[in-house]
């Protein structure tokens, strides 16, 4: 490992895009993604499980936006 990458924010970046860019196909950017923007933890579903258990919080991603008001609240 170049141990410059850890003094130069820059290389670090480039080299960090790299490795992703290498070793993960789309979908699993796209969840990574999901995932970072959420901070939710990413991995198998196993680990995840794990994580849940240890912090007794949700580690799945949520769909954006407030979820809808059930239809009986709507008629009043």
């Amino acid at each position: 490992m170049n141990l410059t990458l850890f003094l130069d924010p820059a290389a670090r970046q480039t080299a960090h895009r790299e490795l992703i860019r290498e070793h993960l196909d789309e979908p699993q950017l796209i969840a990574l993604r999901q995932h970072t923007q959420q901070q939710r933890a990413w991995g198998s579903d196993r680990f995840r499980q794990q994580i849940e258990a240890l912090t007794q919080r949700a580690v799945s991603v949520r769909p954006r936006g407030r979820p809808p008001k059930p239809p009986e609240t709507l008629e009043k």
